[in-house]
Protein backbone atom coordinates (compact mmCIF):
# COMPACT_ATOMS: atom_id res chain seq x y z
CA UNK A 1 0.00 0.00 0.00
CA UNK A 2 2.91 2.34 0.64
CA UNK A 3 4.57 1.80 -2.28
CA UNK A 4 1.37 2.68 -4.66
CA UNK A 5 0.98 5.58 -2.37
CA UNK A 6 4.82 6.98 -3.49
CA UNK A 7 4.47 5.89 -7.26
CA UNK A 8 1.77 8.48 -7.23
CA UNK A 9 3.50 11.21 -6.11
CA UNK A 10 4.07 14.99 -8.20
CA UNK A 11 6.03 15.29 -10.93
CA UNK A 12 9.04 17.36 -10.25
CA UNK A 13 8.45 20.96 -11.05
CA UNK A 14 9.99 23.76 -12.80
CA UNK A 15 12.64 25.46 -11.28
CA UNK A 16 12.41 28.72 -13.47
CA UNK A 17 9.78 31.28 -12.33
CA UNK A 18 7.34 31.96 -14.64
CA UNK A 19 7.06 36.02 -15.99
CA UNK A 20 10.16 36.33 -13.74
CA UNK A 21 12.57 39.90 -14.11
CA UNK A 22 15.64 37.64 -12.74
CA UNK A 23 17.63 37.21 -16.75
CA UNK A 24 19.23 33.87 -15.29
CA UNK A 25 15.41 32.34 -15.18
CA UNK A 26 15.36 32.88 -19.27
CA UNK A 27 19.16 31.86 -20.04
CA UNK A 28 19.06 28.03 -18.86
CA UNK A 29 22.86 27.83 -19.44
CA UNK A 30 23.22 25.07 -16.84
CA UNK A 31 26.36 22.40 -17.96
CA UNK A 32 25.28 20.07 -20.68
CA UNK A 33 22.18 21.86 -21.16
CA UNK A 34 21.51 21.19 -24.88
CA UNK A 35 18.97 22.43 -28.11
CA UNK A 36 18.03 21.27 -31.55
CA UNK A 37 17.24 24.03 -33.46
CA UNK A 38 16.81 24.69 -37.08
CA UNK A 39 18.33 27.41 -39.12
CA UNK A 40 16.11 27.84 -42.50
CA UNK A 41 15.66 31.23 -41.81
CA UNK A 42 11.92 31.97 -42.02
CA UNK A 43 10.84 29.78 -45.44
CA UNK A 44 8.41 27.68 -43.86
CA UNK A 45 6.60 27.38 -47.49
CA UNK A 46 8.65 24.93 -48.58
CA UNK A 47 8.47 21.37 -47.00
CA UNK A 48 11.49 20.41 -48.60
CA UNK A 49 13.47 23.29 -46.19
CA UNK A 50 12.33 21.15 -43.24
CA UNK A 51 14.96 18.61 -43.69
CA UNK A 52 17.62 17.05 -40.98
CA UNK A 53 20.05 18.87 -42.61
CA UNK A 54 18.80 22.24 -41.10
CA UNK A 55 19.10 20.62 -37.89
CA UNK A 56 21.59 22.15 -35.25
CA UNK A 57 22.82 20.80 -32.16
CA UNK A 58 23.65 22.98 -29.50
CA UNK A 59 25.56 22.77 -26.08
CA UNK A 60 26.31 24.33 -23.08
CA UNK A 61 29.67 23.45 -22.35
CA UNK A 62 30.53 26.09 -19.56
CA UNK A 63 30.25 29.71 -18.42
CA UNK A 64 28.20 30.52 -21.21
CA UNK A 65 29.81 28.66 -23.89
CA UNK A 66 27.76 27.43 -26.68
CA UNK A 67 29.11 24.94 -28.90
CA UNK A 68 26.84 24.54 -32.14
CA UNK A 69 27.12 21.40 -34.54
CA UNK A 70 24.96 20.30 -37.84
CA UNK A 71 23.64 16.90 -37.63
CA UNK A 72 21.33 14.46 -36.39
CA UNK A 73 23.49 13.63 -33.21
CA UNK A 74 25.81 15.28 -30.83
CA UNK A 75 28.82 12.87 -31.58
CA UNK A 76 28.65 12.39 -35.16
CA UNK A 77 27.23 16.37 -35.97
CA UNK A 78 29.95 18.51 -37.69
CA UNK A 79 31.15 21.68 -36.08
CA UNK A 80 28.71 24.29 -37.22
CA UNK A 81 30.13 27.28 -34.98
CA UNK A 82 30.09 28.63 -31.15
CA UNK A 83 28.79 31.44 -29.25
CA UNK A 84 30.42 32.37 -26.22
CA UNK A 85 28.26 34.85 -23.60
CA UNK A 86 28.88 36.74 -20.36
CA UNK A 87 26.45 36.00 -17.22
CA UNK A 88 28.44 38.44 -15.03
CA UNK A 89 26.63 39.58 -11.86
CA UNK A 90 23.61 37.85 -12.83
CA UNK A 91 23.25 39.88 -16.50
CA UNK A 92 23.81 38.57 -20.19
CA UNK A 93 25.48 39.58 -22.98
CA UNK A 94 27.24 38.20 -26.05
CA UNK A 95 30.90 38.46 -26.35
CA UNK A 96 32.09 36.34 -29.28
CA UNK A 97 30.60 34.25 -32.20
CA UNK A 98 31.13 31.92 -34.72
CA UNK A 99 28.45 30.85 -37.24
CA UNK A 100 28.95 30.48 -41.30
CA UNK A 101 29.38 33.91 -42.42
CA UNK A 102 29.17 35.75 -39.06
CA UNK A 103 32.09 36.17 -36.71
CA UNK A 104 32.53 38.58 -34.67
CA UNK A 105 33.52 39.80 -31.11
CA UNK A 106 33.22 43.09 -28.64
CA UNK A 107 30.70 43.82 -25.63
CA UNK A 108 26.87 43.12 -26.86
CA UNK A 109 24.86 43.26 -23.63
CA UNK A 110 21.13 42.50 -23.57
CA UNK A 111 19.80 43.10 -20.09
CA UNK A 112 21.44 43.34 -16.17
CA UNK A 113 20.49 40.34 -13.82
CA UNK A 114 17.01 42.47 -13.55
CA UNK A 115 14.52 42.22 -16.65
CA UNK A 116 12.94 45.75 -17.32
CA UNK A 117 10.40 45.70 -20.09
CA UNK A 118 11.39 48.97 -22.12
CA UNK A 119 15.09 49.31 -20.79
CA UNK A 120 17.61 49.50 -23.43
CA UNK A 121 21.13 48.18 -23.31
CA UNK A 122 24.15 49.73 -24.50
CA UNK A 123 27.53 48.46 -25.86
CA UNK A 124 29.08 47.48 -29.30
CA UNK A 125 25.17 47.41 -30.01
CA UNK A 126 21.61 48.40 -29.27
CA UNK A 127 18.91 46.15 -27.28
CA UNK A 128 15.60 47.03 -26.15
CA UNK A 129 13.98 44.82 -23.84
CA UNK A 130 10.35 43.54 -24.28
CA UNK A 131 8.06 41.23 -22.15
CA UNK A 132 5.22 40.72 -24.25
CA UNK A 133 2.06 39.32 -21.55
CA UNK A 134 1.00 37.51 -24.76
CA UNK A 135 4.40 35.41 -25.32
CA UNK A 136 5.81 34.47 -28.46
CA UNK A 137 5.68 31.68 -31.31
CA UNK A 138 7.53 30.23 -33.36
CA UNK A 139 6.81 27.46 -36.13
CA UNK A 140 7.30 24.88 -33.16
CA UNK A 141 5.63 25.95 -30.69
CA UNK A 142 4.04 28.73 -28.46
CA UNK A 143 5.94 30.02 -25.44
CA UNK A 144 3.81 31.60 -22.47
CA UNK A 145 7.16 33.50 -20.79
CA UNK A 146 9.60 35.26 -23.00
CA UNK A 147 11.50 38.12 -22.90
CA UNK A 148 12.49 39.56 -26.47
CA UNK A 149 15.61 41.67 -27.04
CA UNK A 150 15.40 43.79 -30.59
CA UNK A 151 19.54 44.30 -30.94
CA UNK A 152 20.96 46.59 -34.01
CA UNK A 153 23.80 48.66 -34.43
CA UNK A 154 26.37 46.13 -34.40
CA UNK A 155 27.52 42.76 -34.57
CA UNK A 156 24.80 39.97 -35.00
CA UNK A 157 21.78 41.84 -34.66
CA UNK A 158 19.04 40.16 -34.25
CA UNK A 159 15.34 39.84 -32.52
CA UNK A 160 16.34 37.61 -29.87
CA UNK A 161 13.62 35.56 -27.84
CA UNK A 162 14.55 33.60 -24.65
CA UNK A 163 11.73 31.58 -22.90
CA UNK A 164 11.48 30.73 -18.75
CA UNK A 165 13.84 27.53 -18.24
CA UNK A 166 14.27 26.94 -21.79
CA UNK A 167 16.83 29.43 -23.36
CA UNK A 168 17.11 30.68 -26.53
CA UNK A 169 14.31 30.11 -28.22
CA UNK A 170 14.65 32.15 -31.40
CA UNK A 171 17.40 34.00 -32.85
CA UNK A 172 16.45 36.05 -36.51
CA UNK A 173 18.21 38.63 -38.59
CA UNK A 174 16.28 41.41 -39.71
CA UNK A 175 15.72 40.24 -43.38
CA UNK A 176 15.21 36.48 -42.05
CA UNK A 177 18.44 35.12 -43.91
CA UNK A 178 20.00 33.72 -41.07
CA UNK A 179 18.32 32.68 -37.55
CA UNK A 180 18.04 29.39 -35.08
CA UNK A 181 14.12 28.24 -34.32
CA UNK A 182 14.47 25.76 -31.35
CA UNK A 183 12.70 22.60 -31.91
CA UNK A 184 13.33 20.89 -29.09
CA UNK A 185 15.99 21.40 -25.83
CA UNK A 186 17.37 18.16 -24.59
Amino acid sequence: MIWLLLACGEAPQETAVYNSSNMSDYTAFDEGMSWTYRNQGWNYDDPDLLLDSTLVLAQHQEDGFIEFRRGVSWNEGVTFGRMQFDLTDGGLALTEWQIPGLNGNGWYPFSDAEIVDGNVSEGDWTCTTTKPEEGAETYYAFYSSVVVFQCEGGGLESEWVFATGLGLVQMMTPDGAIGLELVAPW
